[in-house]
């Protein structure tokens, strides 16, 4: 018998629950710093640091809070003004990972897609784009880059990359998504002439799953 399933674990610039029918559901607490990694692998490279990254927490709750009290944020400068890590128009990497999944044991499990939402906000209409939404594995990309063309509005808003059947280009396993490493690197650009702030507060990741015996 072949049973779907989708499995959600959030990281809000610490954690987020979403309960949902037919979903197993795993969730906790993780100091900031410990989920974001924005130097790994090139930490000399060009692109602005993300501030407070280390102390981006879950503000946003069920009821949903419109204005969180701790987030990441970053001011960009100028479109095509690159000449450093702290006046650039776009960001460094920012790192989600080791959600701790785990799956059922002795069955087969086939990895059929996955959503990740990202819940954040543009200070200035029209100024703001995705530079990069990808999988990663030990800090490097794997997969499809599935950033988005749009820009990000000014209020708070969750925007939903993937879904249950987009595996984002790469073969997916247990193994991969149970790995420590894994997780979601985030980029974004400053589309503006001027220097323009950018916010994030949190990051979910939805796993997409048939089980068989």
């Amino acid at each position: 018998m072949k049973t779907n399933l989708k499995l959600t674990i959030a990281v809000a610039l610490s954690s987020f629950i979403c309960m949902n029918a037919n979903a197993q559901v795993r969730s906790w607490t993780h100091n900031g710093s410990l989920s974001f990694n924005q130097t790994t692998g090139c930490g000399i490279c060009d692109g602005e640091l993300w501030s407070q990254a280390g102390e981006a927490h879950l503000d946003y709750d069920i009821l949903g809070d419109a204005n969180p009290l701790n987030a990441a944020y970053v001011d960009l400068a100028a479109n095509n003004s690159c000449l450093s890590s702290t006046d650039c128009y776009y960001t460094k990497g920012l790192i989600v990972n080791d959600f701790q999944y785990s799956f059922p044991t002795n069955v087969t499990i086939t990895i059929t897609g996955i959503e990740v939402k990202i819940f954040a906000r543009a200070v200035n209409k029209n100024a703001i784009k995705d530079l990069q939404v990808q999988l990663v594995l030990n800090d490097a990309p794997i997969g499809t880059d599935r950033s988005s063309t749009a820009y990000w509005s000014k209020t708070y808003s969750g925007r939903t990359y993937g879904s249950s059947t987009d595996t984002w280009g790469t073969a997916l396993t247990p193994a991969i998504i149970s790995d420590p490493g894994f997780g979601v690197i985030f980029k974004v650009q400053n589309m503006t002439a001027s220097t323009k702030r950018f916010i994030a507060d949190w990051v979910y990741v939805v796993i997409y799953y048939t089980v068989s015996n």
